[in-house]
């Protein structure tokens, strides 16, 4: 072997080189959503943003879509994330001023 070579280079090497011929664009499809602004939104993403938008709690919108709270306090922090907001308040506001959210 030689020497500065790590011993699983090799197979590390011919594991990417498959990877990269499985690798198909053609299958690669955008989830359903909706486009608000630049900003791009799942379709459960648009429902908890709307909730929210509708004074309700995380703990109300997870009882409405049966979901687990845990799973709305993600949703929130990553519809937060891609509007650039650090608050709940924050992120109505831009909803509804910017982005033109239906109540």
């Amino acid at each position: 072997m030689a020497t500065g070579v790590h011993a699983l280079a090799p197979s590390i090497n011919k594991m990417l080189s498959i990877m990269k011929m499985d690798f198909d664009a053609s299958r690669c499809t955008v989830p359903p959503g909706r486009k608000l602004g630049e900003i791009y939104f799942t379709t459960r993403e648009m429902e908890v943003l709307q909730f929210s938008a509708r004074d309700k709690t995380a703990r109300e919108i997870a009882g409405i879509l049966n979901l687990l709270v845990r799973t709305v306090e993600q949703y929130l922090e990553n519809i937060k994330c891609k509007m650039g907001v650090s608050s709940k308040s924050e992120m109505i506001d831009k909803a509804i001023s910017e982005l033109n959210i239906n109540l």
